[in-house]
């Protein structure tokens, strides 16, 4: 063998030998602007400069499809339960598509410059902001007209948050107002001041609480919006959760990763120099970082310990982001070069600390495609449906339930008996994993 070739395997072998690594890099020749995961069917969009969108297949790392849309694709997000993704074209267009077949189903006008999109799974409704008008368009999911728009400000660009424990929409914009949307009425009902925010938004599902980018600290808003909770300073962009236990990581100048204990709301840890993007895999317990200040690498953070593992070299910025939970990557966009950076992680999954609420495990999990079974039972009891990281999602019932629109994972079912026995041990918990 060849010496250049012994050592590239020789290097290709050592990659691979650790747990996260450069598994590809897939070549769009064009530049992305924006990665969605759509985990209903398993495959990432890609938004490009200037007029298309590619499909690629979650597991087979392939493009499957390009897609010809309107000018400057920025914006990207989708329905699971409708397996629809919606496009936002910076030419007045949103361009809503099939996510089996890949079609286009409409094209809906929106004049205004739509720009940035955020979707409520429970009302099924797309949100857009328009750059150039202060206002809000509302799309209904299923028919996909709009069918309501709601005028905010006269300034510029509009950044949301859907708040899926309130179903509430947060906004905000460059006249440092706060507006909260109920997403089932549409209406404003909830209008709060703050200073100097760029728009970052951060969702913490664990106490399904908003957090919000200031000038000079976080702002933490309740579930429901209708009060500041907290005011964090020493953190600037909150812009990764990680549920180990449950904690942000906010990015702070000048580049300096700053880990936020949301249970106390005081900074725990402060990490080396990296910047944005920034990624969570929940299942395998990291958090993976765009750039490494001063070095051409990507970080790889345990989201346990809050201590890096690895530097992947890649060269060149990266500028979006997104977790395929079903195969284990992430995936990072450089426009510059046009690639995808694919990593890959074949690590163990996160082994389950359960608190009091969840004593007794069920070491061998359920699989359940669509519809699960919960057996009668002479007493009347209690099923809950909670999240790896431990939210609740669900109340279900004795016989079939419906957890079709469920994003595929890891979940656990927790029963009780109602009034029967408030003992700890009257409790018991499975766990269920939701495949396709």
């Amino acid at each position: 063998m060849r010496p250049r070739a012994f050592l590239l395997c020789f290097l290709i072998l050592a990659a691979v030998a650790r747990a996260q690594y450069m598994e590809t890099t897939i070549n769009l020749g064009v530049s992305p602007l924006a990665i969605l995961w759509h985990a209903t069917s398993n495959k990432v969009y890609t938004g490009n400069a200037p007029n298309t969108v590619s499909v690629i297949g979650g597991s087979s790392n392939q493009i499957d499809a390009t897609i010809p849309v309107p000018l400057v694709p920025l914006g990207l997000c989708s329905s699971p339960s409708l397996n629809k993704v919606y496009v936002a074209c910076t030419n007045d267009t949103v361009v809503v598509i099939d996510g089996l077949g890949d079609s286009i189903l409409a094209r809906v006008e929106v004049p205004g410059g739509p720009w940035h999109l955020a979707y409520s799974a429970k009302s099924e409704k797309l949100y857009v902001s328009c750059e150039l008008h202060g206002r809000i368009v509302v799309i209904d999911g299923n028919s996909d007209t709009i069918i309501r728009e709601v005028e905010l400000t006269r300034y510029g660009k509009t950044t949301m948050l859907w708040n899926r424990g309130s179903n509430r929409l947060f906004c905000t914009s460059e006249s440092d107002t706060v507006w909260v949307l109920d997403c089932e009425t549409d209406e404003v009902v909830v209008r709060t001041q703050v200073e100097g925010s760029d728009g970052t938004w951060c969702y913490n599902p664990a106490n399904e609480m908003s957090y919000l980018e200031g000038r000079r600290g976080i702002y933490v808003f309740s579930s429901m919006g209708d009060s500041i909770v907290e005011y964090v300073p020493g953190c600037s962009v909150p812009v990764c959760f990680a549920p180990f236990p449950n904690k942000l990581y906010t990015s702070y100048y000048p580049g300096q990763i700053r880990v936020l204990d949301c249970r106390t709301h005081t900074v725990t840890e402060t990490l080396a120099t990296y910047l944005g993007p920034f990624v969570c895999d929940t299942v395998k317990g990291k958090v993976y970082v765009g750039y490494a200040h001063k070095t051409d690498s990507l970080g790889v953070i345990d989201a346990r310990a809050d201590t890096l593992l690895e530097q992947i070299p890649c060269v060149g910025t990266r500028y979006a982001a997104c977790w395929n939970q079903t195969d284990s990557r992430v995936y990072f966009i450089n426009p510059d070069v046009g690639l995808i950076y694919v990593i890959r992680d074949t690590s163990a999954g996160v082994v389950e600390t359960p608190d009091a609420g969840h004593r007794a495990i069920d070491v061998g999990p359920t699989i359940v495609r669509g519809v699960l079974f919960l057996p009668p039972s002479s007493f009347t009891l209690h099923y809950s449906l909670f999240t790896i990281s431990g939210q609740k999602g669900l109340n279900l019932s004795s016989g079939p339930n419906d957890v079709s629109n469920l994003a595929p994972g890891v979940y656990f079912v927790r029963s009780e008996p109602l009034a029967v026995s408030r003992e700890p041990s009257a409790v018991t918990v499975r766990k269920v994993v939701v495949a396709r």
